[in-house]
């Protein structure tokens, strides 16, 4: 379980700490980590990429959002819900260490083998 805030509130911790607990019992074997600042919750999953992450409001903020941010999470990434430690390790990666899924690919800025297109 991997958490971090900023400490201006114990509430974010809180917080954090509730969703990365919700994502740890839906999703689990993926290392999940989530921050709050300034009304932003940011999600990442350093299994899958230590650059990309999702971000959504906590005002509004439900267990089903969590969820729902979670799975597409995994989805984009053409990972399953239930950690595959044999295809975590086996999938393509790109320079900055994230895994390379054709749900990425399909954007037409991304070119294989070139990276991001301006």
């Amino acid at each position: 379980m991997i958490t971090q805030c900023s400490i201006r509130n114990g509430s974010e911790f809180m917080v954090s700490q509730q969703v990365v607990n919700t994502l740890e019992s839906f999703f689990s074997g993926y290392e999940w980590m989530a921050s709050v600042d300034g009304g932003i919750l940011y999600i990442k999953n350093e299994t899958l990429s230590p650059t990309w992450g999702m971000q959504l409001l906590v005002d509004s903020l439900t267990r089903r959002d969590i969820i729902n941010t979670g799975g597409e999470f995994l989805e984009r990434f053409g990972m399953p819900s239930r950690y595959n430690a044999a295809m975590v390790a086996g999938a393509k990666r790109d320079f900055t260490g994230s895994i390379v899924s054709e749900k990425w690919t399909k954007d037409l800025r991304y070119k294989k083998g070139k990276g991001w297109k301006a």
